[in-house]
């Protein structure tokens, strides 16, 4: 029960009672026994927002998809609509460290009394009651509808939205898109989502409207070839990586990097993207193709100053993010195989011939054997298998016996201070640090060096 509820349903609630609510809900980010198809669907989310006056038909919305770099693309697409003199709002997951984070607008996190004041109102809203058909309500609905409801007393416009969990199904998918933005699908969530590429991409592709816009990163050719044909039959109009639009790498480097986009006729020759990382750049490519398709196709007004200026201000924590640079300590949540592979390609490409010592934590439900086989192509000279104070965490003893059969340098450290103190001891020079497995771990190695630091995040109190 949460502190000062009354019987007519009038109460008070701070930020604290808003959290230990919001936390009261069942969590499929902490919880994975869980059956997808039976668990998963709009119907709560659709009745909470029609209870609310359907604030979502009032805004405009851009979706964002796939398996990853999702987070990242929506950032940089947000970063270019505020340089292009709009007031987009937000909403990522998971978190690092503070739940504000999912909700901005215009990079700023959403203030705590806001936080506090709508989660009220949807307190007051299910203690009248829903459907009991519907079954109970979960942390990643209640906490997509307080957004669009932040969004929408905001005047946020457009509205981006990433996708939690494939997107058939998933609470975002309760908005109709503007355009809608597929990031490279992959191996995750299989036991959820389905076990071959085409399966996984048949719950994401999902996202897409008839009639409709699609941007779409470079894909497997059997996924590209399938996202191809549902959009042909749905009338949708595609962008295609590598065939509509493509990059091209200039220069990569630790600070950022340097590359141009080509769209149709029109090219964007030596942009600059301060997030590190040769992946980031199909991100960044997804990105400016997406606000290309909403100034021609939409009616936004974006041009090249404002993408030039959003690239340049685009700000993303957790993904190659350099914690420390002598020695480099490098944080990246890469969490499955592909990840992992783009990962080990951007540090081969900026770092090469680095020695590297791999501080590893992952969730129980991950693809380990995907992401053993990058790491091998890594040549780590030691990792440290370490664990999130999770409760999805793999326990650190028993990764360490899964490591080990395959790379046999490896210690379990049952946390990170103690994983980083004994990495760092006596290291310098060309060694590099890279944490990696998980976000939830990231986010402990940002909430460490931080608080080293003194630095804190942007937020209204």
């Amino acid at each position: 029960m949460i502190p000062g509820v009354y019987g007519k349903e009038s109460f008070s609630m701070d930020y604290r009672d808003a959290l230990r609510y919001l936390y009261s809900f069942l969590n499929f980010e902490a919880k994975t026994d869980y059956v997808y198809r039976e668990d998963f669907h709009l119907k709560r989310v659709r009745w909470l927002l029609r209870a609310f006056g359907n604030p979502q038909k009032k805004l405009r919305f851009v979706l964002v998809g796939g398996t990853k770099g999702k987070g990242s693309t929506a950032c940089i697409l947000a970063s270019i609509l505020s340089s292009a003199g709009y007031r987009p709002g937000l909403y990522t997951s998971p978190h690092l460290n503070d739940v504000r984070e999912r909700i901005r607008i215009g990079g700023v996190l959403i203030p705590k009394k806001d936080f506090a004041a709508i989660f009220r109102k949807i307190r007051i809203r299910l203690t009248r009651g829903a459907p009991p058909s519907f079954g109970a309500f979960t942390f990643f609905e209640v906490l997509t509808v307080a957004a669009i409801l932040y969004f929408f007393s905001r005047k946020a416009d457009p509205v981006i939205l990433e996708v939690g969990l494939g997107g058939r199904l998933d609470a975002t998918n309760a908005v109709d898109p503007l355009v809608s933005v597929l990031t490279p699908v992959s191996y995750d969530h299989m036991d959820k989502l389905g076990r071959s590429l085409l399966e996984i991409a048949g719950e994401k592709k999902a996202i897409m409207r008839e009639k409709g816009f699609l941007i779409c990163a470079r894909q497997p050719a059997s996924v590209g070839a399938l996202l191809k044909e549902w959009a042909c039959r749905r009338k949708v109009e595609a962008f295609f990586s590598g065939r509509d639009f493509r990059s091209r790498a200039d220069c990569l480097t630790e600070f950022g990097s340097s590359f141009g986009v080509r769209s149709g006729k029109k090219r964007l020759r030596h942009l600059f993207l301060p997030l590190a990382g040769k992946y980031q750049i199909e991100n960044a490519a997804c990105a400016v193709q997406a606000a290309e398709v909403l100034a021609l196709r939409r009616g936004f007004r974006i041009g090249e100053s404002a993408i030039r200026k959003g690239l340049l201000n685009a700000s993303w924590d957790g993904r190659f993010q350099i914690l420390h640079r002598y020695p480099p300590v490098i944080a990246d949540g890469a969490h499955n195989g592909a990840s992992m592979r783009a990962l080990r390609e951007s540090l081969r490409a900026i770092f090469p011939g680095r020695p590297v010592t791999v501080i590893l934590g992952i969730s129980n439900d991950k693809d380990l054997p995907r992401i053993l086989r990058e790491l091998i192509l890594l040549r780590p000279e030691r990792i440290f298998a370490t664990q999130a104070g999770n409760v999805r965490a793999m326990p650190a003893p028993v990764l360490a016996g899964k490591i080990a059969a395959r790379l046999p340098r490896v210690r379990s450290v049952f946390n990170l201070k103690e994983a980083m103190d004994d990495a760092m001891r006596n290291k310098a020079g060309r060694h590099l640090v890279l944490i990696t497995g998980s976000l939830f771990l990231v986010g402990e190695a940002l909430n460490f060096w931080n608080s080293r630091s003194g630095c804190s995040g942007t937020a209204e109190p």
